[in-house]
C-alpha cells in the first residue's frame, strides 16, 4: 500500500491482504487473538472488527498510541521490518516520525507535515457535574459551552479539557489543574479517568480493577470518595474518558503536597 495513495485515509488505513496477513502472523505467533490483544494491550475485539472488514475498508479513530503497540508486536517478533511504512495511517505515521520511534527507508519519498499545536474546549468539573449526559454528552457540551480554550501537544480530534475542582486527586493535580481527556479508550489499571455515574455524577478518579469489581480511587484519602460497583453492573458508569495529559502550576502542586506532608524527593538533601 503506498502511503501518497493513503492520504485521505487521515483518521484510518485500508485493509487489505498485506495488512490481514501481518495481523494474521501475529495471531499464530501470539496463540490466539485474545493472547495478541493482551500483548499489544488493546480490545481483542477490535483485532476481530479489523481482521473482518472488506477490502478498501478503513480502520477508524485509531491513534499512535494503540498503534505503536501493535507495531511493537509486529518488529519485535519479525513479523514486520521496522522501517516498513506502508501499514502506517498518515497521522500515525506522522506522530511515530516525529516522535523518532518509525524511521522510513533511506531514499523514501513520504513526507508528512508537523502537526501545529491544537486547542481545545475548556469545561471545569463541577459545571460538567451540572449537565445531564444521558442526553448531551460531555464532549458536545464542552465545544458548546466551551469556558477557555486550552493547548495541548497531544491531542486528537474529539478530545476536550476538564478543569479540576475540588481536593480528591490532590496533591497532584489540584485545583485548576487541566486534564486533556478522549472517549473510546483501552482504559487500565492507574489511568486517570473522568467517569460519569450513573446517577450523572462526573468525576475525576484513578481506575482499579479488581477480581470482581471496579474501583474508582480518589488519591486524596482523607478528603477524597471512593467508588466500588460490580463488574456486572453494566449500569454503574454511563461514560468514561481516559486522562491523556494534563497541565498544572508547579507552585499550586508545592503547595497541594505542603499541605499534605507529602515531601519531594530532593528535599532530603536540604536537611543533609
Amino acid at each position: 500500500m503506498d502511503y501518497q495513495n493513503n492520504k485521505s485515509e487521515v483518521r484510518g488505513i485500508k485493509i487489505d491482504k498485506n495488512i490481514k496477513s501481518f495481523f494474521e502472523k501475529a495471531i499464530v505467533k501470539a496463540g490466539s487473538m485474545r493472547k495478541l490483544a493482551d500483548a499489544c494491550d488493546i480490545y481483542a475485539a477490535s483485532i476481530s472488527r479489523w481482521l473482518g472488514n472488506s477490502p478498501n475498508k478503513t480502520i477508524d479513530c485509531i491513534d499512535w498510541p494503540s498503534w505503536e503497540k501493535v507495531w511493537l508486536y509486529l518488529t519485535k517478533e519479525g513479523i514486520l521490518s521496522p522501517d516498513d511504512v506502508r501499514w502506517m495511517p498518515p497521522s500515525v505515521l506522522r506522530e511515530g516520525m516525529i516522535s523518532g520511534k518509525i524511521k522510513p527507508k533511506p531514499g523514501s519519498t513520504v513526507d508528512f507535515d508537523v502537526p501545529k499545536m491544537t486547542q481545545f474546549p475548556v469545561v471545569s468539573l463541577c459545571a460538567a457535574a451540572e449537565v445531564n449526559t444521558t442526553y448531551y454528552p460531555l464532549a458536545e457540551y464542552a465545544d458548546q459551552y466551551a469556558e477557555e480554550q486550552a493547548t495541548f501537544t497531544a491531542g486528537r480530534p474529539g478530545d476536550f479539557v476538564i478543569r479540576v475542582c475540588g481536593e480528591s486527586m490532590k496533591p497532584w493535580y489540584p485545583p485548576g489543574t487541566l486534564l486533556l481527556v478522549r472517549p473510546h479508550q483501552h482504559i487500565k489499571n492507574g489511568d486517570r479517568v473522568i467517569a460519569v455515574l450513573s446517577d450523572g455524577d462526573v468525576v475525576f478518579k484513578c481506575f482499579v480493577e479488581r477480581k470482581k469489581t471496579i474501583v474508582l480511587v480518589a488519591i486524596n484519602g482523607e478528603g477524597g470518595k471512593n467508588f466500588e460497583f460490580e463488574k456486572t453492573d453494566f449500569t454503574a458508569v454511563r461514560d468514561i474518558y481516559k486522562v491523556i495529559q494534563s497541565l498544572r502550576t508547579e507552585e499550586e502542586m508545592d503547595h497541594a503536597m505542603h499541605e499534605k506532608g507529602v515531601p519531594h524527593f530532593w528535599q532530603k538533601f536540604e536537611e543533609e
